[in-house]
C-alpha cells in the first residue's frame, strides 16, 4: 500500500512537507495515543542554489502532544 501525505501547509498555502509513509506507530496505544512517529521518505520543499529541491530524506518524524 502506498500512500502520500501532507504533514503540514503554511498560512500561504504552500506544502510544508512531503512524505510516503512506511510506517505509522501510536504511543502508548492506537486507542489513546498521546504521540504518533511517522516512519517514511519525505522532503522539505526548500529551493537550493542550483533551483532544485533537497534530496529526500528516509526517517522518522515524531510528534508530541496532539
Amino acid at each position: 500500500m502506498l500512500l502520500l501525505i501532507q504533514l503540514s501547509v503554511a498560512k500561504n498555502g504552500n506544502i510544508g512537507i512531503y512524505g510516503i509513509v512506511d510506517k505509522v506507530v501510536f504511543e502508548p496505544d492506537g486507542s489513546s495515543p498521546e504521540r504518533i512517529q511517522i516512519w517514511g521518505l519525505f522532503v522539505a520543499p526548500v529551493p537550493i542554489s542550483s533551483g532544485l529541491y533537497k534530496a529526500p530524506q528516509r526517517g522518522s518524524l515524531f510528534q508530541h502532544p496532539f
